[in-house]
């Protein structure tokens, strides 16, 4: 059995919406919201709990602090949930117009990500800020500084194993993985159990930081991250949407 889980933190009609879509089109999985307690979310969500996960609290420029943390929703999803084959998280702003697994190979992988990076070297922002941070903060230890990027926080897929071992790793080490940005945490942690692989060799056409960096085509199948503000901007790609 497998499941996906919507990650979110707020609720609008866009938000509805694309849950829907989401479960409409995907009727073969067992499909959960899920956010962090405290946000407003959909109803018969599940619940997000912090206290026993690394806190990037005192990251001063990843806020809102949710933004930052997007990867212990993943752990989460295994407290609530954690008897599934595979695992797939999809970010409330992602936009789609197929199945997952018509557009996505996930059987056999234990880990796939978007735009992931074994070695993403020391001119890397977040691992700067990490660095600078560690110096300021002699309480806060490095485990090891293999670093790796985790890559964006939606279209990523685990097997029950690998997501285990990170769920473990991170209560386990807790301490060490703190103030970490959420895609350098997930990188350098599931370094240790697995190469970081990409769920498509094109995934950076769809999948990116920036929706200025993707040419999108709404006549082709798709999965398009971040979506909402071509959607929302546009009554003809609103439609297409």
């Amino acid at each position: 059995m497998n499941a996906i889980f919507y990650t979110h933190h707020y609720r609008d009609g866009f938000v509805d919406d694309n849950f829907k879509k989401l479960r409409q089109l995907n009727v073969e999985w067992d499909i959960y919201s899920i956010g962090f307690k405290g946000n407003t979310l959909l109803p018969g969500s599940l619940i997000a709990k912090k206290d026993k996960y690394p806190t990037n609290a005192r990251i001063k420029d990843a806020l809102p602090i949710e933004w930052s943390e997007a990867d212990l929703l993943f752990c989460e999803a295994y407290r609530h949930k954690p008897n599934y084959n595979y695992y797939f998280f999809i970010e409330y702003d992602t936009i789609f117009n197929v199945p997952v697994l018509d557009f996505f190979n996930i059987e056999g992988e234990d880990f796939l990500g978007c735009n992931v990076d074994n070695d993403p070297g020391l001119d890397w922002i977040w691992i700067q800020n990490f660095e600078r941070f560690i110096e300021r903060h002699k309480d806060v230890a490095l485990y090891d500084d293999s670093y790796g990027s985790g890559g964006q926080t939606t279209c990523v897929s685990f097997n029950n194993t690998m997501l285990r071992y990170y769920r473990n790793e991170l209560i386990k080490n807790k301490d060490y993985y703190e103030s970490m940005f959420s895609e350098l945490r997930l990188g350098t942690v599931l370094k240790k159990y697995t190469t970081l692989r990409n769920i498509r060799s094109d995934i950076s056409n769809y999948i990116s930081w920036n929706p200025d960096w993707i040419t999108f085509n709404f006549k082709k199948p798709y999965f398009y991250h971040p979506g909402r503000g071509r959607c929302l901007n546009s009554k003809t790609i609103a439609k297409s949407c």
